[in-house]
């Protein structure tokens, strides 16, 4: 009885957690802080833009924008900046942002873009 009790147990908890924590995903290295990066065009539907260079200062990680808009950084703690040129206006947006990211934590930032400025 015992053994059924656990067995039923780990039948549910197991499909709980990974609902809970999505399995599919790579857990977190806790001694690394994430800069996670999201471009969007400022049209209605915020459209992710594909294809914008991405790099964090210091230590010089670039990375480009996926097919949604986004791109993940894992760093050590501290402050880091956020640069880029995204299409806009004339020579389009410069963004040099401020971020600060703390270890086993995600730091979220958009930049917006303007695709049909170009």
């Amino acid at each position: 009885m015992k053994l059924l009790v656990k067995i039923l147990v780990s039948a549910l908890l197991i499909p709980a957690a990974c609902l809970l924590l999505s399995c599919e995903e790579t857990p977190l290295d806790s001694t690394k802080g994430y800069i996670s990066v999201s471009v969007l065009d400022n049209d209605s539907e915020h459209t992710p833009v594909f294809g914008i260079e991405i790099t964090i200062m210091p230590g010089d990680f670039t990375q480009t924008t996926d097919e949604n808009g986004k791109c993940t950084f894992a760093v050590d703690p501290g402050d880091y900046e956020v640069h880029t040129v995204v299409p806009g206006p004339g020579p389009g947006r410069i963004y040099n942002e401020s971020i600060s990211v703390l270890a086993g934590r995600i730091s979220e930032i958009t930049l917006e873009a303007c695709t049909v400025c170009v």
